[in-house]
């Protein structure tokens, strides 16, 4: 539990420096009484609230260092990650962001929303100080989205009038209310690329645009900022690589904003996600952090993080997925403050639209009885055989042409076919105008055989409905024209593509 506010040194600095300034004050002019007097008089009740204000925020960006460093930012609230997943994670999100409390990190991972998403993050810091954080994200097309949010500081304490006794006695009168309220409003779009020689890698961009203000007690300031942020990835080689600059806007009353430079890497493995990040801030030196999140059938989840700035700091947290809900924990140790835990709450609203035609989840071929009986093969000698890339259904093009290279890859390592590689398909291809990806029919795929000289053609799709992804493969005679073998598999996470692909690799050579 956090301690009471009398037995934190600052209150207790606070208070003896209120004694003392309403001994001195006691001399001042009577017609001063209500003006400088009065202000004067002030001064520790605002003391007290800033000094717990900034003592709280090392909890999650800044260190204790900070409080050494010359101050020269404002706002100091931004530099807070809110969301208890990336906090738990040491703040280590940069790279990996891919739901929407990546607005906090970087605005590139927006376009990673899948369909309509909505979070809500409350803090209880010390006594009267908390901080809420809305969240909202929506899917605007197949490949980008967009992002808003709220996010709210307050805290309050009261004017005190300290009447002297006697040299050993003193009362406390309690006056007005003083309130601290630290806001920023933030929307932000993102779009994803194809990139790379064969489009099989992704470029995300992203830019968030803030509206800032603090008020404490009667008086305030605004400023405008800006966010901007990339993301590249490689599925192939199951890494993120991202980078954002934040902050960047207008000054604050008298002072300029918190602008960061965020850069880190990701790994997401089978089960896993790694991720290192170092951060600069503008007033506070560098911080490295590493972050991992162990996944447990997409259910549940395992997190911690280690940071480094000036002095080790750990982190923890856990998190579960009850669909459409996701409820994540985060552990946040201060020495100062004592503990600080928070919760936040996703919810993934509605599904994307798929027309009927699409047939994304279709049923495997009977194959008790084949209509016709295919070409046979000697024994010992192995079938000529081509992949057609998969049709994409509410996924992109480069990702359907991802899965179909897997595929491709494991049926030669079954040893079972003589695979046509996917450059010679393209050039026999491209010179009788024919396209290598959208064939999934029988027709569709005798053409394609016949023109690349193969016996047998496996054509499929890539499908995605709400958070499950469907790939269905035909294995089809050219000859004949008929689906020998035909298997659906299911997958809840895009890791898992690579080892679906092993799997129908075999079912096929089988």
């Amino acid at each position: 539990m956090i301690a009471p506010h009398k037995r934190l040194t600052v209150w207790q600095k606070a208070f003896e420096l209120a004694k003392e300034i309403y001994v001195l004050t006691e001399n001042f002019p009577k017609k001063e009484q209500f003006n400088i007097t009065q202000q004067i008089r002030r001064l520790p009740a605002y003391l007290f609230i800033i000094c717990v204000y900034l003592s709280a925020c090392p909890l999650t960006c800044l260190s204790a260092d900070f409080l050494k460093t010359p101050g020269v930012a404002g706002a100091p609230f931004l530099k807070i990650g809110v969301s208890a997943r990336p906090a738990s994670m040491a703040n280590s999100f940069v790279g990996l962001s891919d739901d929407i409390s990546s607005i906090e990190y970087n605005p590139a991972g927006i376009s990673e929303i899948k369909n309509f998403e909505l979070g809500l993050t409350h803090v209880l810091w010390f006594e009267d100080i908390t901080l809420n954080n809305l969240l909202f994200g929506k899917k605007i097309s197949e490949n980008s989205g967009i992002g808003m949010s709220y996010q709210l500081l307050q805290a309050k304490d009261y004017e005190r009038e300290i009447k002297i006794i006697s040299e050993e006695l003193s009362e406390i009168k309690t006056g007005d209310e003083i309130k601290l309220n630290d806001s920023a409003i933030s929307v932000g779009w993102a779009q994803k690329l194809d990139v790379g020689s064969d489009y099989q890698n992704q470029l995300s961009l992203g830019v968030l645009l803030k509206y800032i203000s603090e008020e404490l007690y009667k008086k305030g300031n605004s400023a405008f900022a800006g966010d901007f942020g990339i993301i590249y990835r490689t599925p192939g080689t199951h890494k993120s690589y991202g980078l954002s600059i934040q902050n960047l806007g207008t000054e604050i009353g008298k002072d300029i904003l918190p602008a960061c430079v965020r850069g880190g890497v990701t790994h997401q493995g089978e089960g896993f996600n790694f991720s290192v990040d170092v951060i600069q801030y503008i007033d506070s030196k560098i911080k490295a952090s590493v972050g991992l999140e162990i996944l447990f059938s997409n259910v549940f989840a395992l997190r911690g993080g280690v940071f480094y700035q000036e002095k080790f700091n750990f982190t923890a947290g856990a998190g579960f997925n009850i669909k459409p809900v996701s409820i994540d924990y985060a552990y946040l140790p201060h020495n100062e403050l004592g503990q600080a835990q928070r919760v936040s709450f996703l919810v993934r609203f509605g599904s994307a639209q798929i027309s009927q035609e699409q047939d994304v989840v279709k049923k495997p071929v009977e194959k008790s009885e084949p209509i016709e009986k295919p070409v046979t093969v000697p024994a010992g000698e192995k079938i000529n055989l081509a992949v057609a890339d998969f049709a994409g259904k509410n996924v992109s093009a480069a990702d359907a042409s991802i899965v179909a290279d897997f595929l491709r890859t494991e049926l030669v390592n079954t040893q079972m076919f003589n695979v046509m590689d996917r450059a010679n398909m393209e050039t026999i291809l491209s010179e009788q105008k024919f396209q290598l990806s959208g064939c999934t029919t029988e027709e569709c795929a005798v053409k394609m055989g016949k023109l690349l000289n193969v016996q047998q053609i496996v054509v499929g799709s890539l499908s995605k409905l709400l958070d499950t992804y469907y790939i269905t493969v035909n294995l089809v005679d050219v000859e004949t024209g008929k689906i020998l073998k035909s298997f659906d598999h299911e997958v809840v996470s895009s890791k898992e593509f690579r080892n679906a692909c092993k799997i129908l690799a075999l079912e096929i050579s089988h």
